[in-house]
């Protein structure tokens, strides 16, 4: 049994082709439920038309009073019994093939507990070509040894891995408790939370890079792009989340980051904003973590420019 949970909100110019391509998924045995979290918009309204015209898709429409995302979530698994579970983005599009691939693998061996499958990247403006949304950094990532991986999580994390990207057990996420209503993030605590309990690739967990179950829709909206406010929600995570003797330098590693990001696209007052932030160990730490990205850049120019 599968149920697909469709956190939505604010997003009627998408929903109708994320859900189009949900019920074109091949298994005998699925349900959808699409979590509306209070929109403003008809995005209730084109669901529940949509309901209607398929019949004998189970489709279940629930609405809600705003609360953030991570609130849909748990609702969503909460209403879901057993077998697996996928959540998609209302504005993405799941490829029905790769959920179901994933879905094989994962049926071949009842002790792993989730698949991280890959997808690429879309994009609504400039005619770009679509991307991998995973590449070196998460391949290298996952093929650790779960024991090398704990400092990992917190200072090298490689974003992005993606919910959507992902088939669970549903066991496996009420097992780490599902999603902390007091943290914003979505993705990052979830992960840090499963590599933690099952943390073996192919043993506990799969990654299926080459198996493509999401195209992860790029547009203006993308929380990523106010870089403050997801510093923010970055370090509100690394705070509740990391362990004691890794808590300044994962701190400085995102401070040192987000800040050089904000320089990179000439925003020197969010740059100051983040830099001052986090106390004096994270200042240090972030200015530690921002040498060694420029010179990390600069080896690799040298390099590329040697060829």
């Amino acid at each position: 049994m599968l149920t697909v949970i469709v956190p939505a909100y604010n997003h009627e110019d998408f929903i109708i082709e994320c859900l189009e391509s949900i019920v074109k998924i091949e298994l005998p045995d699925f349900k959808v439920i699409v979590v509306d979290d209070g929109s403003v918009d008809a995005t209730a309204e084109r669901v529940s038309k949509f309901v209607e015209a398929h019949p004998f898709v189970a489709i279940e429409l629930v609405t809600k009073k705003n609360a953030g995302l991570v609130s849909s979530l748990n609702l969503g698994l909460a209403m879901s019994a057993e077998g697996y579970i996928y959540f998609v983005a209302s504005d993405d599009i799941p490829c029905p093939e790769g959920l179901v691939s994933c879905i094989n693998a994962l049926d071949q061996d009842p002790s792993l507990n989730f698949c991280v499958g890959g997808g690429v990247n879309f994009f609504e403006e400039g005619g770009q070509s679509e991307t991998p949304i995973y590449g070196a950094a998460q391949n290298r990532f996952f093929k650790m040894k779960g024991c090398d991986r704990e400092a990992e999580m917190f200072l090298r994390y490689p974003s992005p891995i993606l919910l959507q990207s992902t088939v669970f057990r549903v066991a496996a996420l009420k097992a780490i408790g599902g999603w902390d209503n007091k943290l914003t993030l979505d993705d990052f605590p979830t992960f840090v939370k499963l590599l933690t309990l099952y943390p073996e690739c192919d043993k506990d967990f799969l990654f299926k890079p080459e198996i493509n179950v999401v195209r992860y829709r790029q547009h203006g909206s993308n929380s990523y792009k106010n870089m403050l406010r997801h510093f923010k929600i970055v370090r509100q995570s690394l705070i509740v989340l990391t362990p004691a003797y890794l808590k300044p330098r994962a701190l400085g590693t995102a401070v040192g980051f987000y800040t050089l990001v904000a320089l990179k696209r000439l925003d020197v007052r969010t740059a100051l904003s983040i830099l001052f932030s986090s106390g004096a160990k994270a200042f240090g730490y972030g200015l530690m973590a921002m040498a060694s990205l420029i010179c990390a850049k600069a080896k690799h120019y040298i390099v590329r420019e040697g060829k």
